[in-house]
């Protein structure tokens, strides 16, 4: 397919169907064989970038689809697990075990929330100061956002309490 070293390989329909296969079949030889094509070929076209883009895009679009329906199974797992330790026939570890993952699931929930208004207040800040640097006066220096700091900080809340200090 390659008229030469720099030259690049035209995506066809074999490669989108390759793409495909590589995500409903087993391995690459099971891929190759369901496209019609050797498995050295299916090897070479993963080596091309416009495949290699291709079919991460694809696996993008697939785990997307995965995430959507298990959020939409949350609300019975829910109940499962709130079935599950109220039910005096079920056993006490078990009754346990289900406590323990609704506070952990919970916990994590009010952990997102507070990253989320982090998150919120930050991007606010950040348009204050960008602002504030572009509408001041000409000649008048402008205050620079601190990715000095940033780039240096820990952790990702490090960063945002700096911010958020920094802005207050």
């Amino acid at each position: 397919m390659r008229a030469d070293k720099g030259a690049r390989v035209k995506f066809t329909r074999k490669m989108e169907e390759a793409v495909a296969a590589l995500l409903t079949q087993r391995n690459h030889e099971e891929a190759a064989r369901a496209v019609g094509i050797s498995q050295a070929t299916l090897l070479r076209w993963q080596k091309e970038p416009e495949f290699q883009a291709a079919y991460r895009e694809a696996r993008r679009a697939v785990y997307s689809q995965s995430v959507a329906r298990l959020q939409q199974a949350t609300s019975a797992a829910a109940t499962t697990l709130e079935k599950t330790m109220i039910d005096a026939a079920t056993p006490a570890s078990v009754r346990v075990r289900a406590a323990e993952a609704i506070f952990a699931h919970a916990a994590k929930a009010i952990e997102i929330e507070d990253i989320e208004a982090r998150d919120s207040r930050l991007s606010i800040c950040r348009r204050g100061v960008i602002r504030e640097s572009t509408s001041q006066t000409p000649g008048a220096a402008a205050r620079p956002w601190p990715t000095d700091r940033l780039v240096k900080a820990a952790s990702a809340e490090r960063q945002r309490h700096q911010i958020l200090g920094d802005c207050g």
